[in-house]
């Protein structure tokens, strides 16, 4: 069996991206290229209970805090042959302490905004500038800004916020700053900003007011892609099960779509725990490590493009067992800034 110690490596990273496991463990960082596991390693050791990325920005929420990593800054310290272990994660913010769920609000080449969850439910917001933390003379951290307290938070995807008394929304106020509000439903395990939530009860989306989903009876996770205003990509993780829902022509997710939401069939015995999307893949994670992908291809002629929408088709779903447990969390990042 393999393990984490275990690498493949591409020689060329050109249209690979790394998806990044939150775990037990630590940090694992896997190259994918075309659905095909390549390179692995851990990026961090640590008990890891959330992780995010956003442009070229790997987050993640541990017991000591808010760790932040670039990219970028593996290649360009370690050569072209920098490896997955070769990442550097440092700790951002004073004033902050065991860390539930994190996610970014705002990603510029200058700043950095983030909002994140404690284990206890207090909420906090950091702005900071990058060169802050990976410029060649880092300066002292910035304190975290308390913002309010709601309940234990379980995922953050901005504005939005799942907690274990349902949906809050982050809104900025000018006389006030930044603020939480209620923003409907009992509870909420995973949430997304199109905005679509995962309860126990089943799938949610807000329309005129929560609306749950037909057919799905149970949901852990759901994540949505939009790849253009033609096409959207959603999947959820519902009693351990991947479901999919493919829309295209459509301005949202609404909710008479029960009946597009189909099982999927996947090569992995163990249950799913978590979904995410790159722009070109799904990936679905066990806890147990096993990751499974598949490319989504679009094929789009000039003479296709005049006529008619894109031509979609999903290929086969490639999976492998990467020999860490306890994963809690998923996220990718593309590798070619």
């Amino acid at each position: 069996m393999p393990t984490i110690d275990e690498k493949r490596v591409y020689t060329n990273t050109v249209g690979t991206e790394t998806v990044y496991l939150g775990s037990e463990l630590g940090v694992l960082g896997v190259t994918v290229s075309d659905a095909v596991v390549g390179e692995f390693g851990l990026a961090y050791r640590g008990a890891v209970r959330d992780i995010t990325t956003a442009g070229p920005y790997v987050a993640t929420a541990t017991d000591d805090g808010v760790l932040l990593a670039d990219h970028r800054r593996r290649r360009e310290d370690a050569g072209d042959e920098a490896s997955i272990d070769e990442l550097q994660f440092y700790n951002i913010g004073d004033g902050i302490g065991s860390v539930s769920a994190v996610g970014f609000e705002t990603t510029t080449q200058n700043k950095v905004a983030l909002i994140a969850g404690e284990t206890s439910g207090d909420i906090y917001r950091l702005t900071m500038s990058p060169d802050d933390v990976f410029g060649s003379q880092p300066e002292i951290p910035s304190t975290w800004n308390f913002i309010d307290t709601c309940s234990t938070v379980y995922e953050i995807d901005m504005p939005l916020i799942a907690t274990a008394e349902g949906v809050f929304q982050v809104t900025s106020d000018a006389p006030s700053g930044t603020v939480i509000s209620y923003a409907g439903l009992d509870t909420a395990h995973d949430i997304d900003a199109e905005p679509v939530a995962a309860t126990t009860d089943g799938l949610y989306v807000l329309a005129n007011g929560w609306i749950k989903i037909p057919s799905i009876e149970q949901a852990e996770s759901v994540d949505i892609m939009r790849s253009s205003d033609r096409l959207v990509r959603a999947h959820a993780v519902c009693g351990g099960s991947l479901y999919a829902c493919n829309v295209s022509n459509t301005a949202g997710l609404v909710p008479d779509m029960g009946a597009h939401w189909k099982s999927v069939n996947l090569p992995v015995t163990e249950p799913i725990m978590a979904v995410t999307h790159s722009h070109t893949t799904t990936y679905a994670v066990t806890t147990d490590g096993t990751l499974a992908a598949c490319v989504d291809i679009t094929t789009e002629t000039a003479e296709t493009t005049k006529k008619k929408p894109a031509h979609r088709r999903e290929a086969e779903w490639q999976h492998r067992s990467l020999g860490v447990t306890g994963v809690s969390a998923i996220a990718v990042s593309d590798n070619n800034w």
